[in-house]
């Protein structure tokens, strides 16, 4: 799955979901069909435009910086693997995730709670493609098997050298509960 920003004049970012397999396309026109995200543009070929809604806040900056924030919702299966390749691409060129020295995603029950599961690089996340864009996503069983409720909160965070963390993508994992494990 490609992920691309799509910069505004407006300060908040649309974002373009690019399916790459043919399971790809049709998860991304479901997500298009189902109005999680408010389409700017829909096209059959498994290809759709995002616009980002802003949550409110006092805080103008908080705004704009959270804006820029991707959302992608997606459901697991609990006690089982689940794998996701997410491109990145600034500005219609290839973002080189091995500029950050950090990058992590956490799962958590609600908004500022304890992490339930988190995925680090060389534990879950690993950067991969020709241009270093892509960051390979992986659940296995054992960390899905911790996933009880029905549904979750994560984001993705990436630090520079400098320690400044940025956020590109944030969303709901929602949960298919198994009976066997």
């Amino acid at each position: 799955m490609i992920i691309q920003r799509i910069t505004n004049p407006s300060g908040i970012d649309d974002i373009k979901l690019i399916g790459e397999t043919e399971s790809e396309k049709a998860f991304v026109r479901q997500l298009a069909e189902a109005g999680t995200l408010t389409a700017v543009s829909n096209l059959s070929s498994g290809t759709v435009t995002f616009r980002v809604l802003p949550i409110s806040s006092a805080n103008q900056n908080t705004l704009l910086s959270r804006g820029k924030i991707g959302k992608l919702d997606f459901t697991l299966r609990q006690n089982a693997n689940f794998a996701i390749d997410l491109k990145f691409i600034s500005n219609s060129l290839p973002m080189a995730l091995s500029a950050y020295t950090v990058i992590k995603l956490q799962l958590k029950n609600h908004k500022g709670g304890g992490a339930v599961v988190t995925l680090n690089l060389g534990s879950g996340l690993t950067i991969t493609g020709e241009d270093d864009n892509i960051l390979s996503v992986q659940f296995l069983p054992a960390q899905t098997a911790l996933l009880c409720n029905q549904e979750y909160y994560y984001d993705l965070m990436l630090s520079t050298p400098a320690g400044t963390n940025t956020y590109f993508v944030e969303g709901k994992i929602k949960i298919d509960r198994t009976v066997t494990s």
